[in-house]
């Protein structure tokens, strides 16, 4: 017992603690419905339940739902799907849990290189221009009248080059980070 605390001074009745932990659970569960929960599953979101959850033969109601139509939802080709599919009809769930996972990966990791890949392609390199306008900002500091305007305007247009790549590069990571959340939503995460 603390003899400091409010509470053991001035108990308060069991209704008023009863009454506080209503209120607060009715807050909890408004601000939770408050929320906009997805119920919608996409197709893929099919295909990963039904490659994760397989069974030899689909359910009643989901007749077009097969394992290997799944498969190929997913992005399995057709030859691995139909080995896959093999070890489904075996009953060989966990072989096929633990297939998918590593295919997964697999494609996870070949994305990321093709990432890097176009990342590299693509992208105007700035680094060089950054170091002609440092050197340039040196070098005029010693200069003196029309050098200057003539360093000055050089840098004006170094700078305008930067900005003009940097632009650039941005549009062309932008194009490959919507590619790569376009691909991440359909594959699992590394």
């Amino acid at each position: 017992m603390d003899t400091d605390s409010f509470l053991d001074r001035y108990p308060l009745p069991p209704k008023v603690y009863y009454d506080f932990a209503l209120k607060l659970n009715d807050k909890i569960e408004a601000s939770y419905h408050r929320q906009v929960i997805n119920s919608k599953l996409t197709d893929l979101d099919k295909a990963y339940a039904t490659i994760n959850y397989p069974r030899p033969k689909p359910h009643p109601d989901c007749l077009n739902w097969t394992f290997y139509d799944a498969l190929l939802v997913a992005g399995v080709d057709e030859i691995t799907a139909k080995g896959w599919e093999d070890l489904c009809n075996e009953g060989k769930y966990t072989d096929i849990r633990s297939e998918f996972s590593n295919w997964n990966q697999d494609v996870q990791q070949q994305r990321v290189k093709d990432l890097l890949a176009a990342i590299d392609e693509e992208f105007e390199p700035v680094v060089d221009l950054q170091e002609q306008i440092d050197t340039l900002k040196v070098d005029m500091k010693t200069m003196e009248g029309p050098a200057k305007k003539v360093a000055k305007a050089k840098l004006e247009q170094l700078q305008k080059e930067k900005d003009e790549k940097e632009k650039q590069n941005l549009s062309v990571f932008t194009k490959i980070l919507s590619t790569s959340r376009t691909y991440a939503n359909r594959f699992a995460p590394l």
